[in-house]
């Protein structure tokens, strides 16, 4: 495996745990789904390399701020209802009662929560943004010294097919 490969294996495998860590001291652990779904994949092409991150689709939700209609933005609906009380169930939030006494259930719960996403939206966390610069710089002189290398290794590899002794 060539050098630029292995550093980046080394990264991606960084980039997941620290991304994890961050999920669970944001207390994104309610089903443990996203946490969970975290894997990472180097995939080498003619000309480059790339290191991916597979999530849950709703990651970008639990990252970034979402907004709600009282932003002004057109368009914005409620989160999906069964996620929510899906969540709700999950965390085993206790509905209290309203003003007039009476208790809500946990479906009428999760749709007044959804309908409060709806309204004024969410703060994201940022989790995977601070865990991509935190990790990053630190292999880049890595990364470049492994090119570096592998430069070198093709070059004589090239070399010696091209001028055979």
């Amino acid at each position: 495996m060539p050098e630029t490969e292995k550093v980046l294996w080394e990264l991606a495998a960084a980039v997941k745990e620290d991304y994890k860590k961050r999920l669970t001291g944001s207390g994104h652990i309610a089903s443990k789904a996203l946490v969970n779904s975290v894997t990472q994949e180097v995939i080498v092409g003619d000309a480059t390399y790339e290191v991916v991150l597979h999530l849950e689709d709703y990651w970008k939700y639990v990252e970034n701020d979402t907004r709600g209609r009282k932003t002004g933005l057109p368009g914005r609906k409620d989160p999906p209802f069964d996620a929510i009380y899906k969540w709700v169930r999950i965390k085993r939030i206790i509905p209290r009662p309203n003003e007039k006494g009476k208790i809500p259930t946990l479906r009428s719960l999760a749709w007044m929560i959804a309908h409060k996403i709806g309204e004024v939206g969410t703060k994201g966390t940022h989790d995977l943004e601070k865990t991509k610069d935190t990790i990053i710089p630190d292999y880049l002189d890595r990364l470049r010294d492994a090119v570096g290398r592998d430069a070198i290794i093709y070059i004589n590899r090239y070399i010696t097919q091209v001028f055979p002794k």
